[in-house]
């Protein structure tokens, strides 16, 4: 196939893969959220998602799955936007192997940055007792549902953190494709 069509067409590719990985990372990391506190999703998350009819999520042992799809939920969407914007900056590199090649990295380091901000956001949530008012009732550890809902916010933010720093990636490796002694 002519290489004028092979970049739209690794574009498209990367389109569809982005909102899986993201889905899949949304999935692992929701189920540390639920780790540290399962009346996160019980009370909270369970009913803002899945509305009255929880009931298949609340049985003993289908929990983590109700989380899984939580988490997948919430982040396919994200990956959608941060598929787009780095797919897209891949279109600086000269043909469809680097673009596929360094667009995936740039999902790779997206998808650690998130982690550790999440990771960060996980202590400072553990390590910080303030701030800790109106929770849903019933709540018996109100600092692990804190710990969670930073870990979350701070997920969030890393997420586009990461995404920019996605886009210097691409930049970086063109740049040191275009001068290796760099």
């Amino acid at each position: 196939m002519d290489n004028y069509y092979m970049k739209p067409l690794t574009l498209m590719l990367l389109l569809m893969i982005a909102p899986l990985v993201a889905g899949l990372y949304g999935a692992m990391h929701d189920q540390i959220s639920y780790t540290v506190s399962p009346e996160f999703f019980l009370k909270f998350r369970f009913p803002q998602v899945f509305g009255a009819d929880m009931s298949n999520w609340t049985k003993p042992g289908n929990e983590r799955i109700g989380a899984a799809i939580i988490g997948f939920q919430n982040s396919w969407k994200v990956g959608v936007l941060l598929g787009i914007i780095l797919a897209l900056a891949g279109f600086m590199h000269k043909d469809q192997k680097d673009m596929f090649k360094h667009t995936l990295q740039a999902y790779f380091v997206t998808m650690i940055i998130a982690f550790f901000s999440g990771l960060t956001g996980l202590l400072t949530g553990i390590n910080s007792t303030h701030h800790i008012s109106s929770f849903p009732e019933g709540i018996s550890d109100p600092v692990s549902f804190k710990a969670v809902e930073t870990m979350h916010n701070f997920s969030y933010m890393g997420g586009i953190a990461g995404m920019l720093i996605g886009v210097l990636w691409h930049l970086y490796k063109k740049r040191k494709k275009e001068n290796p002694m760099m």
